[in-house]
Parts: C-alpha cells; sequence; structure tokens
C-alpha cells in the first residue's frame, strides 16, 4: 500500500492531487469523501490543530465529540480499488480554509481567528475486502460505497508548504478531532 500526493495552490483553492496504489492481492475500500449536511463531498474534513502549527485535511472519520450521543455516525464515501490498482483523485479545499467535520456548527460563526500555517497533514484510511462487516453501494455519488470492517488502518501524509496559508480558526467550543498522531 504506498499512497502519494502533490499539493497545487489554484485561484483561491488548495489541491492535493493524491494517488493509491493498492499492491495487496485483496481489493480495499479507501475513504475519499466526507459527508456534510447530508452530501457526499470530495472536500475534507478540516481541522486547525495547534499542537503541531498543521492543518489537518482528512477523509478520516471524526469520532464523536465527548458527551455527544447519536444514533448512527456519519460515514463517508469509499471507493474500491482492486487488488494491484491505482486509485487516483483530488481534495480541493477554499482558500482560507474554513474548520469543518461532521458535528461541527454548518454556519461558519462571525467570531474567528485568522492563523497561518505552514504544515499540512493529509489523512484517509481503508478497509481491505477481506476485513468488511459491510459493503453497499451508493446511487450518488456513482462508484462510491458506504463499507465499514475492522481494522481501518490510516494513512497519513505530511507537508511542509513553501508559503503559509491562512486558516479561520474557530473560537470557543470547537470539537478538534485530530490529535497529533505519531
Amino acid at each position: 500500500m504506498e499512497l502519494t500526493a502533490e499539493l497545487a495552490r489554484e485561484a483561491g483553492s488548495l489541491r492535493i492531487h493524491y494517488t493509491l496504489e493498492n499492491r495487496t492481492a485483496d481489493e480495499l475500500y479507501l475513504t475519499a469523501r466526507t459527508k456534510l449536511d447530508g452530501q457526499d463531498l470530495r472536500r475534507p474534513y478540516t481541522v486547525f490543530r495547534a499542537a503541531d502549527s498543521a492543518i489537518v485535511l482528512s477523509y478520516v472519520m471524526c469520532p464523536p465529540p465527548p458527551r455527544v450521543e447519536i444514533y448512527a455516525p456519519h460515514m463517508a464515501s469509499s471507493v474500491k480499488v482492486a487488488a494491484h490498482a491505482t486509485y487516483r483523485d483530488i481534495a480541493e479545499v477554499k482558500i482560507p480554509i474554513e474548520e469543518m467535520h461532521p458535528y461541527s456548527a454548518p454556519a461558519y460563526p462571525r467570531d474567528l481567528v485568522t492563523v497561518e500555517v505552514s504544515k499540512l497533514v493529509f489523512l484517509t484510511e481503508y478497509v481491505m475486502g477481506k476485513d468488511t462487516k459491510f459493503v453497499r453501494a451508493l446511487e450518488d455519488p456513482k462508484g462510491f460505497y458506504r463499507a465499514g470492517g475492522s481494522p481501518q488502518p490510516r494513512l497519513e501524509l505530511h507537508f511542509e508548504l513553501d508559503a503559509p496559508i491562512a486558516i479561520l480558526k474557530r473560537t470557543g467550543v470547537f470539537y478538534r478531532c485530530y490529535p497529533a498522531m505519531a
């Protein structure tokens, strides 16, 4: 399994052109979309991480905040990558980057702080076909699935940016669900 990516800034946005090479003899389901307000989006979840002054762009399932009970967690969409196949896609966010995940308020607050970061972390996860507990094809977006199982290994890439990027950091109570990972 190998995840590679290149960053590109284009007219007020940041794009991550990423490639996953499945070098195994089993198919896998790679998380490649997020779910916000009932819609599957190419936009990853975004959270400022103060510990290393980085912006995290993530397709990894965000756990519910402490003391919040939910009926069912938000499930991001996955794409099936056949054995020994390669998958390419683009993750894109607007600059300045707004913090957003499925448990944040949809309306962006007015009381925010602009911070600049020079580090970016890109996260995604997958489940091997043999480890799936359920797989359901989606009507929209076509070619995507709801897939779950265990384990769900994470893939993590770190980037040092050539110029800082502005983040519109939420203030007050905001659950930052992606702590630094070793």
